[in-house]
């Protein structure tokens, strides 16, 4: 019996150091890979890359302007007006959206359509009366948006229903 028992207990030694070795290898390959992912400078600092938006070239065109609204008087923050004219040279669409890319620092977007903001993203949907949008027709969408005054306000990427559009500021 004693033999059957020392065994028992070196299986047990085995088994826990190849769990704790196991744990440790997968915490070293986490680290790496969060390490490719972020780039990390020094112990405390972490800069995060840009996504990049890839979207399949289509043949719609977008041109936009915008200024600075003078009402709004914040310390930290410009409000700008944004007028975007969107021509769909592409097939005609239903329940269409638009998505573009701002500067990630900006915030509080005013629009008379649906939309969504994250992380520097935009996106503005249809509105219920508003919902196709035939080829060769132009979508206006007015909207203000706060951006931090050290930052230049632009607009990238500019896709509609996932395809990217001539994209060009007046």
């Amino acid at each position: 019996m004693r033999k059957i028992r020392r065994k028992m207990n070196i299986n047990y030694k085995l088994i826990t150091i190849i769990i704790i070795a196991l744990f440790l290898i997968g915490i070293s390959i986490g680290y790496s890979y969060l390490q490719t992912q972020l780039k990390i400078q020094g112990k405390a600092t972490i800069t995060y890359q840009e996504k990049s938006v890839s979207y399949p070239k289509g043949s719609s065109t977008c041109t936009y302007k915008f200024e600075k609204d003078s009402s709004q008087n914040n310390s930290e923050y410009t409000t700008y007006n944004v007028t975007l004219n969107v021509v769909n040279n592409d097939e005609e669409v239903n329940l269409w959206k638009i998505d573009f890319s701002v500067p990630e620092s900006s915030k509080n977007i005013w629009c008379n359509y649906n939309y969504s903001q994250n992380n520097g993203r935009v996106t503005i949907n249809y509105k219920s009366e508003n919902v196709t949008f035939s080829k060769g027709s132009t979508q206006t969408i007015n909207f203000k948006i706060d951006v931090k005054k050290d930052v230049n306000f632009t607009i990238k990427n500019l896709a509609l229903n996932g395809l990217l559009t001539d994209l060009n500021a007046l």
